[in-house]
């Protein structure tokens, strides 16, 4: 009865040390709390947990954001024309730091009005589409591309783009104004994609549990 009894506690104790290596490992992912920075990308490269992003506390700017809008020359009434945006994060001084962006294709069309007048309205909270491309074309319009690059200074990248994306996606989970002296907005969101190489579509990453929080300007 003795050595049962010793049998069963020897197995109640491996059996919680199991339980906790597997809840620390589960755990590895969930470590990361987000209110803590200004803006982010996290989420699971291949399966291995990371974030890129600035801290609210850190004195030393480890990462910038970066935002800008692409227009035509010449913003006639015609589909044919519209309004791009592009928000990532960039190491400020370290270029072997990974870097990622988002591309908003073609969020304001010219036809819908003044594009100053209207940004604020243009991302809602909401599931967006992948383009297929990052040419500005109809089908593209209203679309989202991801960018990846494993460090700054990196001679190729990885993106959504020229690829399949069946069972991706990527959402808008919160939409605010950046503040009250600019038309700035503060998103919010998560996503799950697969990246390929710019320069050989045979190589390509997935990223899952994807999270972001970026600035975008008009």
């Amino acid at each position: 009865m003795k050595n049962k009894l010793i049998n069963v506690f020897a197995f109640a104790i491996a059996f919680l040390f199991i339980v906790s290596c597997s809840s620390n490992e589960e755990d590895v992912s969930n470590q990361i709390n987000k209110s803590e920075y200004s803006w982010y990308f996290s989420g699971k490269l291949n399966g291995e947990s990371f974030i890129y992003g600035q801290k609210i506390d850190e004195s030393t700017v480890t990462y910038e954001i970066g935002t800008t809008n692409t227009q035509p020359s010449t913003c006639v009434y015609s589909s044919d024309n519209g309004f791009s945006y592009n928000s990532g994060i960039y190491p400020s001084f370290d270029d072997t730091l990974p870097t990622m962006d988002i591309e908003f294709n073609r969020m304001h069309i010219c036809s819908d009005g003044e594009q100053s007048d209207l940004f604020n309205s243009l991302f809602d909270e909401k599931s967006y589409d992948f383009a297929i491309n990052d040419n500005d074309i109809d089908m593209n319009a209203g679309k989202v591309g991801l960018y990846y690059y494993s460090s700054a200074n990196s001679t190729y990248g990885y993106t959504t783009y020229n690829g399949d994306q069946v069972g991706s996606s990527f959402k808008i989970t919160s939409s605010t104004q950046y503040d009250s002296y600019s038309l700035g907005r503060l998103l919010e969101g998560e996503f799950n994609a697969i990246f390929y190489n710019e320069n050989d579509l045979s190589d390509k990453v997935e990223i899952t549990e994807g999270h972001f929080k970026i600035i975008v300007t008009p």
